[in-house]
């Protein structure tokens, strides 16, 4: 991250998997800014429920050990974007990881991005986020770090 003077960025994935995603935002983005990776790899339920919101293997207060590490590193870095991608069994960890983000960094841009939150519900997603990307994110978060590395006060994008 030498010389990087961009906008200081957080790519957050939350649910099983590679991350493909966050993994390609992250090399977009990297050599014009300062950008970092967390990942919440969420084990496979072994039964899926109809209402996908419910399938998530574990309650979102079992991560309070790692709610309370994260909000520590998130004062201790100050990010300016942070990125989060989910899915609507992640809707509940979402919601905790944006509260967490708005009590650290009251000033910090979040954008999420993922089928709930473009396709299912974007109007919900919206109350704890201040973008929603709707399809492939590589050109708008590209974007959006640039455009924030210029000036933290954007609204909306166009």
């Amino acid at each position: 991250m030498k010389g990087n003077v961009g906008v200081k960025n957080l790519l957050i994935s939350i649910g099983s998997g590679y991350h493909p995603g966050v993994r390609l935002l992250h090399s977009m983005v990297k050599d014009k800014s300062e950008s970092y990776i967390l990942i919440f790899n969420l084990e496979k339920p072994q039964l899926i429920n109809e209402d996908l919101r419910k399938n998530s293997s574990v309650k979102y207060h079992e991560f309070k050990k790692s709610f309370d590490l994260l909000k520590r590193w998130l004062l201790e870095n100050q990010f300016e974007l942070i990125g989060i991608s989910f899915m609507s069994h992640s809707w509940d960890i979402f919601v905790c990881t944006t509260d967490i983000i708005r009590e650290a960094l009251p000033d910090c841009k979040i954008i999420a991005g993922g089928v709930h939150a473009w396709r299912v519900n974007p109007t919900e997603t919206l109350e704890h986020c201040d973008y929603v990307c709707a399809a492939e994110g590589e050109e708008l978060y590209s974007k959006l770090v640039d455009i924030l590395s210029i000036s933290k006060d954007t609204y909306p994008l166009h």
